[in-house]
């Protein structure tokens, strides 16, 4: 039985990350291939999807880096509604190791990027839904 060098094991991995990247560079492009080909023939629905998934993406670029958090959510006002619902309701709030611990990390970041004024916005209408539903 052959048991594997780390030299074999970092190369397996290398391999790895480079097919994963690789599979992600092709669906990005047959993302975008399809919106800039068949736009009018995407459901909303759909779009949201694709929406969705901008957010894990976003924190893995910046690992949550405020400053150009910030610049890349500036640049979303131009969403419809539903985008930005499926945007927020993508965000992971919670702390991975403890699903009922809100993650002050990115309520930090989420604060120092929003304002005050906008972030009282959001309380009182998280209290009116929390009501609602």
């Amino acid at each position: 039985m052959h048991t594997q060098t780390q030299d074999e094991r970092d190369k397996a991995a290398e391999e790895l990350c480079d097919n994963v990247n690789q599979r992600l560079t092709a669906a990005v492009e047959t993302i975008c291939s399809i919106l800039e080909t068949h736009a009018g023939h995407v459901r909303p629905f759909e779009v949201a999807q694709v929406v969705r998934a901008f957010v894990p993406a976003l924190n893995l670029a910046t690992d949550l880096d405020s400053d150009f958090l910030k610049e890349e959510l500036i640049e979303l006002r131009s969403l419809t509604n539903d985008a930005i619902g499926e945007l927020l309701l993508a965000m992971p709030i919670t702390e991975t190791m403890n699903d009922d611990e809100i993650d002050r990390h990115l309520a930090v970041d989420v604060a120092s990027i929003i304002g005050p004024d906008h972030a009282q916005n959001w309380y009182r209408f998280a209290v009116l839904v929390t009501k609602v539903a």
